[in-house]
């Protein structure tokens, strides 16, 4: 999906600009399928985890949660971590 037509003009210019157009919108549905199934990878760990610590155990965020600053807000927001800089029990 890298390769791109390079026409500078003629009766298949249009056509290239429409395959040039089509190769980048397959590229960024791969992206966003590939951030989908990280972040669903990240979602379960994390529903693990949480499911653990209310058993009794130690919450350990997973380390796939690092990479979605939205999913530490959200363990932060629930009162499951601390803040950043927050010094412990403050």
């Amino acid at each position: 999906l890298r390769a791109r037509a390079r026409l500078s003009g003629g009766e298949l210019l249009p056509l290239a600009l429409s395959l040039n157009l089509m190769a980048d919108r397959l590229m960024r549905l791969e992206q966003a399928e590939i951030y989908s199934q990280r972040l669903n990878q990240a979602l379960a760990e994390l529903s693990v985890a949480i499911e653990r610590y209310r058993l009794g155990g130690p919450l350990i965020i997973p380390i796939s949660c690092n990479d979605f600053p939205e999913l530490n807000h959200l363990v932060f927001t629930m009162g499951l971590k601390e803040g950043v800089g927050t010094p412990p029990g403050s």
